[in-house]
C-alpha cells in the first residue's frame, strides 16, 4: 500500500446488508483523510474466487454509494479514484 494513499485515501466501508428476495445491498461512504466526501470515486464489486466483474457504482456528491442485488458469497470491493492508488477490502456476505 502507497504512502500517498495512506496519507490522501480513508475508505470508510459501512456494511449494511439487507435481505431483498435472496439479495443483499452493500452500502458505504468513501472519504479522504481529512473526512471529506470523494465524488464520483468508482466501486467495483469483484468476485474472490477470479476477480471477474459482478457490479460496480460510483459515488454520490456526498461520496455515497450502493450496490444493490448482492448474493451471498465471498467478494473484493476495489475503490478507486483518479490521482490516489486503489484500495481493496474483503467482503463476505452470509
Amino acid at each position: 500500500m502507497s504512502v500517498m494513499l495512506r496519507r490522501c485515501l480513508t475508505t470508510v466501508l459501512s456494511l449494511m446488508c439487507v435481505m431483498c428476495t435472496f439479495a443483499y445491498n452493500i452500502k458505504g461512504t468513501v472519504n479522504d483523510d481529512m473526512n471529506q466526501p470523494l465524488p464520483g470515486a468508482t466501486i467495483r464489486l469483484l468476485a474472490m474466487a477470479d476477480s471477474a466483474f459482478v457490479k460496480g457504482a460510483r459515488t454520490t456528491e456526498k461520496g455515497t454509494f450502493t450496490i444493490t442485488g448482492v448474493k451471498k458469497g465471498k467478494y473484493i470491493v476495489e475503490f478507486s479514484y483518479i490521482g490516489y492508488a486503489n484500495k481493496l477490502q474483503n467482503v463476505d456476505i452470509v
